[in-house]
């Protein structure tokens, strides 16, 4: 064992060492890699609580094993089985099933528990494997966890933890509940992201999220997920298999990494990259999807800071044009220059195309959920009517829905009835019609044969 943390709050295991390039270990592959701000860490980790029960304090009744104050020799032999202990309660392999017997064959009469770990603020706790259990767990997503070193973690014990390590290693880590904190507000959003990714891809609303931390919202978090609430104040075990590590220019930095700036210069990029793939041949409608989504994520992001709104509003009191001669497409350089009419048409251009690739690749709720933003703001835009109709017809269950749509695209007049496409759209609703009232007349017929 190694401390990671001068007060021991913070205690490393290493399960299986780093390699070197050519298979072979070496002193220089195992000594700690220099950290930089902003490096990506690629990794799973397993959270269990330890292995270990809290005494009672100082001063009960309960007997704690100790030694004698200046016996060395008694000092000493207390260090090794406190050692020896601590190796077996963090490895499972060599967990003692609740034999605390001593190896130099003392006597078996019971005896008081005995201290094998001490917080750095003095909690005794005993070793007792039937307290430990899984709280988390990241293979359950498909993607590795992604840790960006130097960016204010919210669970920073797990950041120190990792940049002990190298590429390829597996250590476990002992936490002492001083350095816990942050793990139960990581571990819950983690299972709400999950559940929303869950109920979209199910296409279920997404559930709920708490946008506030009144005592309400608290204690109904609290209620769902009491095992992690549960371990408050507990010792943890952390288990890290770091998988690579990348510098800045190898990944694609998250939405809440970028400015303002960075947001509004890149989603062009993104845009045209999309618009690239549509026109290949043949289109490449999944990778094409991606590049609209990651587009549209930075213009939304762009259009709900709240820097740019108040630099809109402040500019509208003085009297000046929002989009005054400054205000451009990209790219900018401040963000006053953010332009609202390229904003608002790039947002209106890139979810059209995002509707297109997802009704290609039969997505049709992610298409009809563009459609219906397009259409908030403007209502009686032809092409977001008719790829809405042709999500609803496609999905099969809202048939009036689609047939309403289409009615709504020949009323703007960007088409009419002769339109092949639009023609085309038309007969196959109508043949969907036919094929529905056929069923429901068949489910009728039964009910009455049944009754006679």
């Amino acid at each position: 064992m190694q401390k990671v943390t001068d007060d021991g709050g913070i205690v490393k295991i290493v399960l299986k060492p780093a390699r070197a390039k050519n298979g072979d270990d070496d002193d220089q592959n195992q000594q700690p890699m220099a950290w930089v701000k902003g490096t990506n860490a690629k990794l799973h980790y397993k959270v269990t609580t330890a292995p270990f029960r809290q005494l009672e304090k100082a001063g009960s009744k309960s007997k704690v094993a100790t030694t004698a104050p200046g016996n060395r020799r008694n000092d000493a032999t207390a260090r090794k089985r406190e050692l020896k202990d601590s190796k077996e309660a963090l490895h499972p392999k060599s967990e003692r099933n609740g034999d605390d017997s001593d190896d130099d064959g003392a006597s078996s009469a019971p005896t008081a528990p005995k201290a094998v770990y001490a917080s750095p603020s003095g909690v005794q706790y005993t070793f007792d494997p039937s307290v430990r259990r899984t709280v988390a767990d990241s293979t359950v997503d498909e993607e590795p966890f992604e840790l960006r070193i130097g960016r204010k973690f919210m669970f920073p014990a797990l950041e120190t933890a990792v940049c002990t390590m190298r590429p390829g290693e597996t250590s476990r880590f002992l936490l002492a509940p001083e350095y816990t904190d942050g793990f139960i507000q990581l571990e819950s959003l983690l299972r709400k992201e999950r559940a929303a990714a869950d109920a979209q891809r199910a296409g279920r609303p997404a559930p709920a999220a708490a946008a506030h931390t009144c005592c309400m919202g608290l204690a109904v978090d609290a209620e769902k997920h009491a095992d992690l609430y549960s371990t408050q104040g507990t010792p943890l075990e952390i288990e890290v298999i770091l998988l690579d590590v990348q510098t800045q220019d190898q990944y694609e930095r998250k939405v809440w990494e970028m400015s303002i700036v960075e947001r509004y210069n890149e989603a062009p990029t993104h845009r045209a990259r999309g618009t690239a793939l549509v026109r290949s041949t043949p289109s490449d409608w999944s990778a094409a999807r991606d590049a609209y989504r990651r587009s549209l994520e930075l213009l939304e992001a762009v259009a709900q800071a709240p820097n740019v709104a108040d630099a809109r509003r402040e500019r509208a009191h003085r009297g000046e044009p929002i989009d005054g001669p400054q205000a451009r497409a990209p790219p900018i350089e401040h963000e006053d220059q953010v332009s609202s009419t390229w904003l608002d048409e790039s947002l209106l251009a890139v979810r059209l195309n995002y509707a297109l690739c997802s009704l290609k690749l039969s997505e049709y709720d992610a298409a009809a959920k563009q459609c219906t933003e397009i259409l908030t703001s403007a209502p009686n835009h032809p092409k977001a009517l008719f790829r809405r109709g042709l999500a609803h017809l496609r999905r099969g269950r809202d048939l009036e829905l689609a047939e309403r749509d289409f009615l709504a695209v020949l009323e703007t007049g960007a088409m009419t009835r002769s339109d092949p496409e639009w023609a085309a759209a038309w007969q196959d609703l109508q043949g969907k019609w036919k094929a529905a009232r056929q069923q429901e007349s068949r489910l009728w017929r039964g009910v009455f044969l049944s009754a006679v």
